[in-house]
């Protein structure tokens, strides 16, 4: 039989934001979540912590994106707040934002605007109605650009990069895009030779290995196909003018 006890360690937490956490409409995935945070902070009697999707994934037993998604709602309902320090996003950092009267609630529907800028009041539902739906928010953005920087192998030039992320990254198909371009850049010759970009030009230049296709050996590239075509008709030429050929 189980017999928790004060020595074994708890968890000093106001009852008023027990009372709040209460009053919040959440989703038991949603709530679970916000107990695991709480648990990795407060139960450590600090503000933050480093705590991953893997980590979150395996604590509530799903899968990592389903983590993700979790995570992302939560820090847009602004009960969660990655952490920043000069300006950047620190790796899966997270706070839990003690702020209830900051904390969003679930209405039945909110409008979005193709920039991303909510109309009305600062809510946000379970299921959120929009103009387009595929718009990612800017701390969506944050939480994508760390979750894809921790899969880069160089890691420099990590303020470009993300500026090129976020002029380029702005709905859920470009997400995919920009995975799509990695996994396809991970595995390239150049990379397994060792040839590898910065991440600031990498990032500029992503979409470039959306497509992307290693060249069978011996086929020529479209650039060597069209300098051999040219090649033949030279040399055509050339045994026509010798020969005095006319066609």
């Amino acid at each position: 039989m189980a017999s928790p006890q004060l020595e074994g360690g708890y968890i000093r937490i106001a009852n008023e934001i027990v009372d709040a956490l209460i009053r919040q409409k959440l989703s038991g995935r949603d709530l679970r979540l916000i107990l695991f945070i709480i648990r990795k902070t407060y139960g450590y009697n600090k503000k933050k912590d480093a705590i991953s999707y893997n980590q979150i994934a395996e604590a509530l037993s799903i899968k990592r994106q389903h983590a993700c998604s979790i995570l992302n709602r939560l820090v847009l309902l602004k009960m969660v707040t990655p952490v920043t320090k000069n300006g950047n996003t620190l790796t899966n950092t997270l706070e839990f934002n003690k702020d209830y009267e900051k904390w969003g609630v679930l209405p039945n529907s909110v409008t979005v605007t193709k920039n991303g800028n909510r109309k009305g009041k600062r809510v946000l539902p379970n299921s959120v109605t929009t103009k387009d739906n595929n718009i990612l928010y800017n701390k969506d953005i944050s939480i994508l650009f760390e979750e894809i920087w921790g899969r880069y192998l160089r890691k420099i030039g990590k303020k470009a990069a993300e500026r090129h992320f976020r002029a380029s990254v702005k709905t859920k198909k470009d997400w995919k895009d920009i995975n799509k371009a990695l996994d396809n850049y991970l595995k390239s010759e150049r990379v397994l030779k060792g040839i590898i970009q910065d991440g600031s030009t990498w990032f500029n230049n992503w979409r470039d290995w959306i497509d992307y296709k290693e060249r069978v050996p011996g086929e020529r590239s479209q650039e060597s196909e069209r300098e051999y075509q040219e090649r033949i008709l030279k040399a055509k030429e050339r045994d026509n003018r010798i020969f005095d050929i006319k066609e």
